[in-house]
């Protein structure tokens, strides 16, 4: 990125792809954006995702916190990466929330239903559309 100042939705679009970019290194295959701007006040986009074992999740959990902070990026919520045994783990980072779910316990939540409303972002695309390597 250039030396010039980011608006705030840039900046958020940088971090954004910074999580996606963290989550498919980390093998994550079912990952859904939502963009909640048109109908949330305060936060912009929920990522949500499935790890495959409760390892993994503790794995990405720990690894997305890892990386935003080396972006200076801190988060809002700290989970609490060793009591994984919901499967569930929340990451708050203020605009951007992600969810990480074991496969049984995101079909019971079923948060995709819950914010039907809210436009899906293909996170491949929006990616390529940022030209971030």
């Amino acid at each position: 990125m250039s030396d010039q100042q980011l608006t705030d939705k840039e900046e958020v679009a940088a971090e954004l792809s910074a999580v996606i970019k963290e989550l498919v290194n980390n093998k994550i295959t079912e990952i859904m954006v939502l963009d909640l701007t048109p109908i949330h006040g305060y936060l912009q986009y929920f990522v949500i995702v499935t790890a495959l074992s409760k390892v993994h999740l503790k794995k990405v959990a720990t690894d997305i916190r890892f990386k935003l902070k080396e972006l200076d990026l801190h988060i809002r919520v700290v989970p609490n990466e060793q009591d994984i045994s919901s499967g569930w783990v929340i990451c708050d980072y203020y605009d951007i929330v992600i969810h990480l779910f074991l496969e049984d316990t995101r079909a019971f939540y079923a948060l995709e239903t819950l914010w039907k409303n809210a436009r899906h972002i293909d996170h491949t695309a929006f990616i390529n559309e940022l030209h971030i390597t």
